[in-house]
C-alpha cells in the first residue's frame, strides 16, 4: 500500500510540475497579448507620432508586465522561491560584473556614436533591454528552473527551454529561422547563466544580439 502511494505522490508531482511548465510558457504569452491590445487601445498611430510613447505603451510596458513583473512575482511571493534559484544575484567572480559592465558602456557608446540612442529610434534600445530582462528571466530561469525539477537532468531541461523559447515565445518567426538560430542561441545563453551563475550576462548578450538585429541598417 504505501508503495502504491508513493507512486500516486510521485505521479501527482510530475503532473504539478508539468502544469507548472506550462503556465510559465503560456499564460504570459496571452497576457501579453491583452495587454499590447489595451497599449493599442489607448496610444494608437494614426494619433501618435511619438516612437518613444508609441513602442512604449504599445510594447515595452505589457512585454515588462506579462512577461518579467507577474511571473517574477508568482516565483518569488507567491511559490515562496529566492530570486537566487534563477540566477538573480551576485557575481561569483568581481571580473564578470567589470567585464558585463565595460561591454554595456562599449555598446552605448557605439550606440550613441552612430546617432542612435538618443533618436526616435533610441527606444529601441531600451524596449530590447526590457525585453532581454524579462524573457531571460521568465525562459533562461524560472521555465528552464522548473524544467529541472521536471526532468531532473540539466541537459534535457536547458534543450527543452530552448526549444520552447523558440518554438513558442517566437512561433510567428517560422520553424527553419527558429531552428537554425534561436534554439542554438537560448542554448548558449542558458549555458552562460550555468556558467556564471548569474543571469544578467545572458541578458546583456541577448539585449545587444537584438538590438543589433533591429538596428542593423542603420549601424
Amino acid at each position: 500500500m504505501s508503495n502504491v502511494l508513493r507512486s500516486e505522490n510521485k505521479e501527482d508531482d510530475i503532473i504539478k510540475k508539468i502544469i507548472s511548465v506550462a503556465g510559465y510558457s503560456g499564460i504570459p504569452l496571452v497576457l501579453l497579448v491583452g495587454f499590447i491590445t489595451i497599449g493599442v487601445g489607448f496610444v494608437r498611430g494614426d494619433r501618435v507620432s511619438n516612437a518613444w510613447l508609441l513602442v512604449g505603451i504599445q510594447q515595452t510596458v505589457p512585454a515588462l508586465i506579462s512577461l518579467g513583473l507577474i511571473p517574477l512575482f508568482i516565483f518569488t511571493k507567491i511559490e515562496k522561491n529566492s530570486p537566487k534559484l534563477i540566477g538573480i544575484n551576485k557575481y561569483k567572480h568581481k571580473l564578470l560584473a567589470v567585464i558585463n559592465i565595460f561591454i554595456i558602456i562599449i555598446f552605448l557608446s557605439y550606440l550613441a556614436i552612430a546617432g542612435l540612442l538618443f533618436s526616435s529610434r533610441g527606444i529601441f534600445v531600451l524596449h530590447y533591454a526590457v525585453i532581454a530582462i524579462t524573457e531571460e528571466v521568465l525562459v533562461r530561469g524560472i521555465i528552464t528552473y522548473k524544467l529541472k525539477e521536471l526532468f531532473e537532468n540539466k541537459v534535457i531541461a536547458i534543450t527543452v527551454s530552448a526549444l520552447i523559447f523558440s518554438l513558442v515565445f517566437h512561433s510567428t518567426d517560422g520553424l527553419f529561422a527558429n531552428l537554425l538560430w534561436r534554439v542554438p542561441f537560448a542554448i548558449i545563453m542558458s549555458i552562460l547563466l550555468e556558467t556564471t551563475g548569474n543571469i544578467w550576462f545572458p541578458i546583456t548578450l541577448h539585449w545587444i544580439w537584438d538590438v543589433i538585429i533591429t538596428l542593423r541598417p542603420f549601424l
